[in-house]
């Protein structure tokens, strides 16, 4: 998919099953420039802290960035919906029936004009949302380094355990920053943490 954006450089955050991830992703590596980075945290720190591992490697170029998980199954329209939206810095997100969202899902609360005011586990908002996190997102050279210094204070202030979704709805609610989130429509996507997970797709 990433290829087929035209995108030339990606660097990949691994830990779980890294030789084999790295094996297989061998083979587009005519196509596409790849940058290992190994997480030795990644089973005692959260994906916030996957993210900024990244932080050393995307400072030598400093590219706008798309950041996506590696554990999810989408249809590509999803991900040329977030990289096409004419906002600099979105929160991708899918379209979904509330029942079907998981309960441990991310959901966002938006404003009519597509900005944020918060991302909640569903479990823990009251009210009925019906925009899932996407694990897909795009940000904007200045933001990604606000963004990175606002981890560093997070980690010391708060944890390095949470995943990006809790870190990115601090920096939102508590410094007043503006992020959009895409037009949502129900596209197919899916979250694979687990072998049932992966049965579910066929």
């Amino acid at each position: 998919s990433l290829i087929n954006l035209r995108i030339k450089e990606v660097y990949a955050v691994i830990g779980y099953k890294s030789f084999e991830i790295k094996k297989y992703l061998k083979k587009y590596e005519k196509s596409i420039e790849l940058k290992f980075i190994f997480n030795k945290n990644y089973s005692t720190y959260g994906s916030s802290f996957s993210w900024i591992s990244a932080e050393k490697e995307w400072l030598k170029k400093k590219k706008n960035i798309l950041m996506l998980h590696g554990d999810i199954v989408f249809d590509e329209k999803l991900l040329l919906n977030i990289f096409n939206d004419k906002n600099k810095d979105v929160i991708g997100t899918v379209k979904k029936k509330f029942n079907l969202i998981k309960k441990s899902g991310f959901v966002v609360d938006k404003t009519n004009k597509n900005t944020i005011k918060s991302i909640n586990h569903k479990k823990f908002y009251k009210k009925k949302i019906f925009n899932e996190i996407a694990c897909i997102n795009k940000f904007s050279i200045e933001t990604q380094i606000e963004i990175f210094k606002f981890m560093k204070k997070y980690f010391k202030k708060v944890s390095k355990k949470h995943t990006w979704e809790y870190v990115i709805n601090d920096y939102i609610t508590s410094e007043n920053k503006i992020l959009y989130t895409n037009k949502s429509k129900f596209y197919y996507w899916h979250n694979v943490n687990t072998k049932q997970d992966y049965l579910n797709l066929i």
